[in-house]
């Protein structure tokens, strides 16, 4: 093949990339897209009504649902009467095995490289070496304080293993650490100019669960803090008693939805989420200047197999330009669309080795709600099935009206083939 059809695709599938990350020093407005669920309003007036009261926020949605989109818009609308610094924790941390140890010293390298305050620093870097020499031994102390020597704004913060932290991480060690912190996050503030100080953490929507839990739920500590702060979480740990938990340790939850198609129980789409989902993708084609490249019968197929997740109907449109390639084909027709969906769902497959997936995902269809049945995985550890399938976007939770759940649609005809398979008949999807 020659590089004719490369040269023809190369500007849309730029522009469709499903892993890439607005970022505040970018300019993703003529991506955006106005969404009349979002909390972005509610976020930017909570903030700017009490701009000296410590706030601590946590930001959910299903992986892909906006919220990294929505936060840059925040930044874009707070930077004149904020201080902000933005971090990305998959950078930083590891996603399935970190403490507040690790998230303590991560804001205090990533403020301190912003706004350089050493005194300070120091003190919070030599308060973490003390609880460590007296928790952990002289050696752990001094590889704390070489780590930290060596830790700038992008360097990776690996301290403990589960283990050790479960010896370190109790209550009179973090409280002396976030002491320390706090000094610090005061002094970078003076420096900054004395507008209030807002940290954003993104990334941490993806963690485990388990290393989530203890973070975000059943503790004070990150509302402790003199500054507002905004950070990402798990969409399961919001759809579960553990929001109200974090409510009551002053921890202030907002949901960025998905876009509602429809409504619960029907098959119709929504004429408003249509054009919504529609306008994403028309703005990113505009902005390649290939505003006909997608055949309106294919785009509505893919907003229909997205479930209104807005990531989702990225990923199927830049398969589809890759698909389009293959085929040499100048748009992006139904039954390429028809092609790349197939291949996604046999790709999604893979990930329901197990029936007990198959029958939870039953469940929740015909009820509409999550179920706490548990399994255990090839580790032998333990885990509520219906949080795993919510954080693979096997199921998607929705509000309209009140909160519901549903089968992702791209993978309820695996769902059929398994109710034919066991002889159980066909559910109306």
């Amino acid at each position: 093949m020659d590089d004719t059809w490369i040269r023809h695709w190369q500007p849309v599938i730029k522009v469709f990339d499903p892993i890439e990350k607005f970022h505040p020093a970018g300019d993703p407005g003529h991506f955006h897209v106005s969404r009349p669920d979002s909390p972005l309003n509610q976020l930017e007036m909570s903030l700017r009504l009490s701009p000296d009261a410590p706030r601590a926020i946590t930001l959910t949605g299903h992986r892909g649902s906006g919220k990294t989109s929505e936060l840059v818009q925040l930044t874009q609308r707070l930077n004149e009467r904020m201080t902000i610094i933005w971090m990305d924790a998959g950078k930083r941390l590891d996603y399935r095995d970190f403490g507040h140890v690790e998230l303590f010293l991560m804001l205090a390298a990533t403020v301190h490289d912003y706004w350089p305050v050493p005194k300070e620093f120091e003190g919070f870097a030599n308060r973490l070496a003390t609880v460590t020499r007296e928790k952990l031994g002289e050696a752990s102390a001094t590889m704390v304080l070489d780590h930290v020597k060596t830790l700038g704004a992008e360097g990776r913060i690996t301290l403990f293993n589960r283990t050790t932290r479960e010896t370190l991480e109790v209550p009179l060690v973090l409280g002396s650490l976030v002491d320390g912190l706090n000094r610090l996050l005061k002094a970078a503030a003076v420096k900054a100019g004395g507008k209030p100080l807002l940290l954003i953490v993104d990334g941490t929507q993806n963690l485990d669960l388990e290393t989530a839990r203890p973070i975000f739920v059943n503790n004070s500590l990150l509302a402790d803090l003199h500054c507002h702060l905004i950070m990402t979480i798990p969409f399961a740990l919001y759809a579960s008693a553990a929001q109200s938990e974090s409510r009551q340790q002053g921890i202030e939850p907002f949901f960025v939805p998905n876009v509602k198609l429809h409504e619960q129980g029907q098959a119709e789409l929504n004429p408003d989420g249509l054009a919504l989902m529609e306008e994403i993708v028309a703005r990113r084609l505009a902005h390649a200047n290939a505003p006909d490249r997608l055949e309106p019968a294919a785009l509505r197929r893919f907003v229909e197999m997205s479930g209104g997740v807005i990531r989702e109907l990225i990923y199927l449109v830049n398969k589809a330009c890759v698909q389009a390639t293959i085929e040499r084909s100048p748009q992006i027709t139904l039954p390429i669309a028809e092609t790349v969906v197939a291949q996604y769902r046999l790709d999604k497959a893979w990930g329901l080795p197990y029936d007990y997936f198959y029958e939870e995902l039953v469940k929740v269809h015909q009820a509409g709600a999550l179920t706490d049945r548990r399994a255990k995985d090839e580790q032998g550890q333990e885990f509520v099935i219906c949080d795993r399938l919510l954080h693979s976007l096997y199921l998607l939770g929705y509000r309209n009206g009140g909160p519901w759940f549903d089968v992702h649609p791209l993978v309820w005809p695996l769902v059929e083939s398994y109710l034919k398979r066991t002889d159980r008949g066909l559910l109306t999807p």
